[in-house]
């Protein structure tokens, strides 16, 4: 049997991506999987690693026509301000049915997880197997009802999956996803969920339930602390809460090697979770590779000071200074938006 997990990561993303695979090898070192990983944009140096760990990594290349008329039903899509929590990439996950033109079976895990034990077991599951969503139904991830389905069913929460070949039909199946999407824009609040959510009554298919305690099990709730999955499914996330930082070290210490690997930091970190209990990251070595980080921009500064027209200083990730040079003067602003200092021409 071919099996494989997938992920889609955008850039900012990839340390997650990262401390997932770091997971995933260590519980599950038969390497008898494939671990696929779609992604918008990588650094050089984070891709070379995820591949050294044997991961195949796939740009995710949005349908032109598809993403046109998904903004024209919903322009805050292209809104900077308004897609905090959006992405194009969130379409990579219908990519899920194309892949078992290769695989027997697919387990899709979301980025901002916890892998804590292996996988393995979940392999035994066929078809689709899902979990559900708390008390929440399908009208959840709706503004209005959706006819002719049942908006009072359980709804089903896409964070992990597993779908095989049995299903069937699984090339008219991602078509099918893509264009409900383009027909339901205008209504759509969870943008893949909620199409899932039809797509299990749609085609009819007999999904089984994963144990939400066991491979998808909210950072909030009691039996977390041993669960296989544990899914920061709010905005407060293991890396940027100090409770929640406290309470899953484990993460910390697998994003810990990630650090040590040369990979990118996680720019989300805040001052609490790092005074709590994220220090032990940024000392020794790695506090030494973050210096070498700021350097290499100062050098990149002085060379290219003729050509280059914006320059960006940070420390442990936070943005600390952005210098902004063109022809008639020279800009200098605290943490990339706080006007510091502006140096006319003739003043030079």
């Amino acid at each position: 049997m071919k099996k494989a997990f997938m992920l889609a990561v955008t850039k900012d993303y990839v340390f997650a991506a990262g401390n997932v695979v770091l997971s995933l090898k260590k519980y599950m070192p038969e390497n008898n999987y494939d671990i696929i990983i779609y992604y918008d944009e990588i650094d050089d140096y984070d891709k070379s690693i995820l591949e050294e760990y044997h991961c195949i990594l796939k740009k995710y290349e949005i349908n032109s026509a598809f993403k046109k008329k998904i903004v024209s039903q919903r322009s805050e899509f292209l809104d900077i301000n308004k897609q905090k929590h959006f992405s194009f990439l969130k379409f990579a996950k219908f990519e899920i049915f194309s892949l078992l033109n290769e695989y027997d079976k697919v387990v899709w895990l979301d980025a901002d997880i916890a892998v804590q034990d292996s996988l393995s077991d979940i392999f035994h599951y066929d078809c689709f197997a899902i979990s559900q969503d708390a008390d929440y139904t399908v009208q959840n991830n709706f503004l209005s009802a959706i006819y002719p389905y049942d908006m009072d069913k359980k709804e089903v929460c896409t964070s992990v999956f597993l779908v095989s070949k049995s299903i069937g039909n699984f090339s008219h199946i991602k078509d099918w996803c893509y264009s409900k999407t383009a027909e339901l824009a205008p209504f759509l609040k969870n943008i893949d969920q909620g199409i899932f959510n039809l797509l299990l009554q749609e085609y009819k298919i007999a999904y089984t339930f994963l144990d939400e305690r066991v491979y998808n099990c909210f950072s909030q709730y009691p039996m977390a602390h041993i669960a296989k999955i544990v899914h920061f499914g709010t905005p407060q996330k293991v890396w940027n809460n100090s409770m929640l930082a406290s309470s899953f070290p484990e993460w910390f210490r697998t994003y810990k090697k990630w650090i040590s690997l040369g990979g990118t930091s996680c720019s989300m970190l805040n001052f609490d979770v790092i005074n709590s209990c994220a220090k032990f990251i940024y000392k020794d070595n790695i506090i030494n590779q973050q210096k070498n980080k700021l350097n290499i921009l100062e050098r990149e500064m002085s060379d290219k000071k003729n050509d280059k027209k914006i320059w960006k200083y940070f420390i442990l990730s936070i943005p600390l200074i952005k210098i902004i040079k063109k022809s008639r003067y020279i800009k200098v602003y605290l943490f990339n938006f706080l006007p510091l200092i502006k140096i006319v021409r003739n003043q030079i």
